[in-house]
């Protein structure tokens, strides 16, 4: 993956007329977290699953920001989903860290909208960047939508910021895959769009590469591709293969043998 690149300039939210303060949409979203002890594995390292709550969070909070957000799809009949996500950690999140991220759309790529992601932790060191690609759903037809021409607010353009990981490509499963674990959607991973959340596939991630190490996994750089929605009571087949040097590949399977998720990505070599 791409080397990190340097912190995004700090955004203004407020202006000042008189004692009047006039807010406004922030082009920039930044969002606070401090991880809890169920966030975290043995080793006190956040666990992959939190890692993306905290990445969806922030983006739905700024989503309703713009005018964007589960107010205008549920009055619309439209749905954000992920596609594609590529992330790049400089160390493991940690208990008793204090983190802050910020979050910023990057414009259209075709149909995709582009979103950027920029942790920093208490002394300002950046510990993870990541880029991502969402598309705009008919919630009913479930077909995509141009969402230059579908939001009710125009989105900021923010084209002198960083892109971390320019559009995330197609993902090739190597051929030397094996299975490692087969598991079903159960209720408590569904979400509001009525299927399994996105930072449920990361936590099948962590579950695969732990099968496949014998030991807690601590990722390093990651690129997560959903190809099928997955919905309640179906049955997912973990494939995957972690080759020397850390490099590893998981795939999620339906019983048809269709491709729910892919992800490749390395882990640290260090595992403190």
């Amino acid at each position: 993956m791409a080397p990190l690149f340097k912190p995004a300039a700090p955004e203004t939210v407020e202006k000042r007329a008189g004692d009047v303060i006039l807010f406004y949409m922030q082009n920039i979203w930044t969002e606070n977290f401090a991880p809890r002890h169920s966030e975290v594995d043995r080793a006190g390292r956040v666990k992959l699953r939190s890692v993306f709550d905290y990445l969806q969070e922030a983006a739905a909070n700024h989503a309703t920001d713009l005018g964007c957000g589960i107010g205008f799809l549920s009055a619309s009949g439209k749905m954000w989903v992920l596609s594609r996500i590529a992330i790049e950690l400089s160390r493991p999140l940690r208990l008793g860290d204090r983190l802050a991220l910020k979050t910023y759309p990057t414009g259209f790529s075709r149909l995709f909208a582009d979103r950027q992601f920029d942790m920093a932790d208490e002394s300002g060191a950046r510990v993870l960047a990541g880029s991502s690609c969402w598309l705009l759903l008919d919630a009913a037809a479930l077909r995509p939508l141009r969402p230059d021409r579908n939001l009710a607010e125009s989105l900021p353009d923010n084209a002198g910021l960083p892109v971390f990981f320019p559009a995330p490509g197609k993902l090739v499963t190597p051929n030397d895959c094996r299975p490692v674990f087969r598991t079903g959607v159960v209720d408590s991973q569904i979400d509001v769009n009525g299927h399994m959340n996105n930072s449920e596939y990361a936590g099948m991630v962590h579950n695969a590469l732990a099968g496949l190490l014998g030991r807690t996994p601590a990722v390093r750089t990651l690129q997560i591709n959903f190809n099928q929605a997955s919905r309640l009571n179906e049955a997912i087949e973990l494939f995957g293969v972690v080759h020397d040097g850390g490099t590893f590949f998981i795939e999620g399977r339906d019983d048809a043998g269709n491709s729910k998720f892919q992800a490749a990505g390395s882990l640290f070599t260090d595992q403190n």
